[in-house]
């Protein structure tokens, strides 16, 4: 049996609406009432344009601060999610391409995770994750094509590192790039440094007008590389690969903080095989030899594979000077003159000092001769060197050679030879008649001739040969005459031969003590055929012409001085 109960409205006691049907819509309850449905019902066949729930526990609550909580009654924000492993929030654009429609949000216990999901949601790749230690948030993970990118800590932010060190670290397998780039053709792109007070106190600025990288320092340019490769410091318009301007002392200063190193410039040709160095080699450097230096704390200027090495100046009247310890010690004058030791040379060299001063010319690796000085014209070459203690001087020479013909030598114990003579007085005149070419100083041992028996008690004699001229002094003392016999009494035994050709070659002045009878010396005479001897000349006293030896006694004592010409 059937019971059917058709009714419009049902109202309550007090005549307020409980169910009201008007056309299609039922309304049940009034503003203000709260309808219940008891614990273990069940509502079938519910249906809302909003809210529709048959689940038999709770699903969403609304409370009455608006508050919405899905998965908790208890909801303490507008909006409460809970789930008891990795809630999920997914967005889907219906309109979107394949796999291209869905993002998903996860809430992680600790972290916090955005994904991409693909249509038939089997695949998935992460977008962005942060992570979490307590309340802490620990680090931002950025994902593309699902391999994390950059990573944002509490260090700072890595770009291609998961570990930062720097506020900024970027690293990469293959030259990582920072780009600053400006949308115009006109703008400077610039890097800021600063700090609280001011951002911009330094900069590294481009500017794209004239592609020029400048560097600015205390809010002022200080360094700036044109398009074309030169660099400028306290300029902004260098002319060399190099400049460096400024209103105070200028230095560009190279230096090591390694006592075993060196310090230095290089400047390089083309190929690099001709270049030009400047080192200072370290206070330990070693000992080590180095472009030819051998010691610490030198200073070394090599120069390799060049043509020349060239000291000029240019403009006005400068001139080069050396100064080690910072005091000029050499000086080369615009006009050419060296000075060392003074700084206005007369000559092409002038040396000064206050002490004993010089030019020292070394050994020869052969251990005798010094190093040469040459002297040149257009077709001699002359030269001057040091040899075994004497001065030699030398022509007919070759330059860098030991060839040439010594001329004069000054002997180490003062005595000057010349091997061809010497002209004396005459300027530039050296024919035959003016030059001396022989000079001879020494003793002889005078006798007498045409004896071979006698006794001598003394026989001196000196004599003086200069050029073809003999100067002599004899002193001969008899004590027997042995076996003289003859009608000449001779002064034998001469230093040097007179000349031939039968004509008188020289006289002279001698004196007799103990002569027989009444002889007396008048002279001595050089002449005839016999050129090894001089004649003694008598004269008064009852002879005359050449002493007879019968004359000559056994005490006889002869002394005299003469001057003759030899061969």
């Amino acid at each position: 049996m059937s019971s059917i109960l058709k009714v419009d409205t049902i109202q309550d006691q007090s005549g307020n609406n409980i169910i009201n049907e008007s056309g299609n819509v039922i309304t049940i309850g009034a503003s203000g009432d709260t309808i219940t449905v008891p614990a273990g019902a069940t509502v079938s066949g519910f249906t809302s344009a909003g809210i529709d729930d048959n689940a038999t526990s709770v699903a969403i609550t609304i409370n009455s601060s608006e508050q919405v909580g899905i998965g908790t009654t208890s909801p303490d924000t507008l909006l409460s999610l809970e789930k008891n492993n990795a809630p999920i929030i997914q967005f889907k654009d219906t309109s979107g391409a394949t796999d291209e429609k869905i993002w998903r949000v996860n809430g992680l216990n600790d972290a916090y995770r955005i994904q991409t999901w693909n249509d038939a949601l089997n695949s998935n790749q992460v977008a962005y994750q942060v992570l979490r230690s307590g309340v802490d948030v620990t680090n931002h993970r950025f994902y593309t094509e699902d391999s994390e990118r950059m990573r944002l800590t509490t260090t700072g932010l890595g770009i291609g590192t998961t570990s930062p060190s720097r506020q900024l670290t970027v690293s990469g397998s293959t030259a990582p790039v920072i780009a600053i780039v400006d949308t115009g053709t006109s703008g400077t792109p610039s890097l800021f440094f600063g700090d609280s007070s001011a951002d911009n106190v330094g900069k590294i600025q481009y500017s794209n007008s004239d592609n020029s990288l400048a560097t600015l320092v205390n809010g002022s340019e200080r360094m700036r590389i044109l398009s074309d490769g030169k660099v400028g410091i306290g300029t902004s318009s260098p002319s060399e690969e190099l400049e460096v301007s400024g209103s105070q002392t200028t230095i560009i200063k190279s230096k090591t903080t390694t006592t075993t190193a060196l310090s230095g410039v290089e400047v390089h040709n083309s190929t690099g095989t001709s270049y030009l160095k400047v080192f200072q080699l370290g206070p330990s450097f070693g000992g080590t030899t180095f472009g030819g230096v051998t010691g610490n704390n030198q200073t070394l200027i090599e120069a390799q594979e060049v043509s020349s090495l060239a000291f000029t100046t240019q403009g006005g009247t400068p001139d080069i000077i050396f100064a080690p310890a910072r005091t000029a010690r050499m000086t080369i004058k615009n006009g050419g003159n060296v000075g060392i030791g003074t700084a206005s040379p007369g000559t092409k060299l002038e040396v000064v000092g206050t002490g004993v001063n010089g030019i020292e010319l070394g050994e020869q690796s052969d251990g005798n001769d010094s190093s040469r000085l040459f002297f040149t014209n257009s077709s001699n070459v002359c030269a001057i060197r040091s040899s075994g203690g004497s001065l030699k001087f030398s022509t007919g020479a070759t330059i860098n050679s030991s060839s040439g013909d010594d001329r004069v030598i000054i002997h180490s114990n003062g005595v000057m030879s010349a091997a061809n003579g010497i002209a004396l007085g005459v300027g530039a005149n050296n024919t035959a008649s003016n030059v001396l070419d022989d000079y001879e100083e020494g003793t002889w041992s005078p006798k007498l001739g045409n004896e071979t028996t006698a006794v001598y008690s003394n026989q001196t004699g000196w004599y003086r040969k200069i050029g073809e001229t003999v100067f002599i002094y004899f002193s001969v003392s008899l004590s027997s005459k042995g076996d003289i016999s003859g009608a000449y009494t001779k002064i034998a035994n001469l230093p040097f031969n007179g000349a031939s050709g039968g004509d008188r070659f020289g006289s002279g002045q001698i004196h007799a003590y103990r002569l027989g009878s009444s002889a007396h010396i008048q002279g001595i005479e050089f002449g005839g055929a016999t050129v090894s001897v001089g004649w003694i000349m008598t004269g008064g006293g009852g002879t005359t012409g050449y002493l007879n030896t019968s004359f000559v006694a056994d005490n006889t004592y002869f002394e005299g001085f003469a001057m003759y010409k030899t061969a």
